[in-house]
């Protein structure tokens, strides 16, 4: 399971530009030879069974000249059927069966024999399980997510400050960010000026001001480790049935996450992801209309009205979670487990772009 407390007594800020630098550069409570924000105190602790994050190294301070890496590889486990097991991270620290009694009850009548067994060393993702199959087209050379990376029209960034080479740092500032379109194909070589979208800012103008900074953040044995992340929205663009047969159109579907947690597994160089996993739990209301709002942007003839209800029931279904992170059998899960694999490597940060408009409802016209 995973334990976090954390005190924000004060941050001193810093002077994180947006102009295309390939460097993040801020003034720390130390005259500017290291990393970290003055008055933090960061407990994190991953102490439960089967497949964790790694725990935080000692305190060591960074001093380097930090990285910037965006996503450009995503990967569900849906190569195979038992692609799933492998990816994620045990959430509620237990490893489960179909008879566990010591679970939620799924939601609209679920099946314990499918929702409740755990993947290898307990690791939970009903996600890639249960509801990677009710969309398709991952590896699409047209509309497949990392065809959409690389044609740069979305990604997002992780702004890690201070990292220098050593193998472990802690506590470590990261701000995340989503990336608007770059306007041509990426390279993922570090000369991209990826910009980024006003709506991961609290201040839209201040690219410092992400919603989502990491202030304890680890570095353990090349391993970046987010630590514990309330609440986290990504959003991707899916392969979606079309309106006419065999056909297929691309939506974003939004993936609500709550108590997340990221990895990146980097080289020795700190100049790139070879290998990381985001894990969660997603918020199965939210989901289910983020999911009703991707299929009838597709296809709204089929699924404005009722046509969506059994999909609807089929995501209720795959619940296996609570969304506090607890198990409790006398009450009825409210979160679906999701995880799945990530690659990043170097780019620069651009200008800050206004977020489009929210689209309009296709079933209101």
């Amino acid at each position: 399971m995973i334990k976090r407390a954390w005190v924000l007594m004060l941050a001193l800020g810093g002077g994180l530009t947006a102009c295309g630098t390939d460097v993040v550069l801020f003034s720390s409570g130390t005259g500017g030879d290291g990393g970290g924000d003055a008055g933090i105190v960061c407990d994190e602790s991953f102490d439960g069974p089967g497949a964790q994050p790694p725990s935080p190294p000692a305190e060591k301070e960074p001093t380097g000249k930090g990285v910037i890496l965006a996503i450009n590889h995503v990967d569900f486990g849906s190569a195979s059927a038992t692609g799933w097991t492998t990816i994620g991270f045990n959430l509620d620290g237990k490893t489960s069966t179909a008879s566990s009694s010591d679970l939620c009850e799924p939601p609209e009548s679920g099946d314990p024999d499918q929702v409740y067994p755990d993947g290898d060393d307990g690791i939970d993702n009903n996600f890639g399980k249960l509801i990677v199959g009710l969309l398709a087209g991952f590896d699409d050379p047209v509309f497949g997510i990392d065809s959409r990376l690389w044609a740069g029209d979305v990604t997002y960034i992780f702004a890690i400050e201070w990292l220098g080479t050593d193998d472990r740092y802690n506590p470590v500032t990261t701000r995340f960010y989503r990336g608007a379109e770059l306007g041509a194909p990426a390279e993922f070589d570090g000369t991209d000026e990826w910009p980024i979208r006003s709506d991961s800012l609290q201040a839209p103008s201040d690219a410092e001001s992400a919603k989502v900074t990491l202030h304890c953040s680890y570095l353990a044995d090349d391993t970046w480790v987010s630590g514990r992340i309330d609440e986290l929205t990504i959003e991707l663009p899916w392969v979606i049935p079309g309106e006419q047969p065999g056909a297929w159109d691309t939506a974003p579907v939004v993936l609500p996450m709550r108590n997340a947690v990221i990895t990146l597994d980097l080289n020795a160089a700190h100049t790139a992801a070879m290998d990381g996993t985001v894990a969660g739990t997603l918020a199965t209301a939210d989901f289910v209309q983020s999911m009703r709002a991707a299929y009838t942007k597709a296809n709204p003839t089929a699924y404005c009205d009722s046509g969506f209800n059994s999909i609807a029931d089929q995501i209720r279904r795959a619940s296996d979670m609570r969304l506090d992170g607890e198990q409790d059998p006398a009450t009825t899960c409210d979160g679906i487990s999701i995880g799945f694999r990530i690659r990043a490597s170097r780019v620069k940060l651009g200008s800050i772009q206004l977020a489009p408009a929210e689209p309009p409802d296709p079933c209101d016209e």
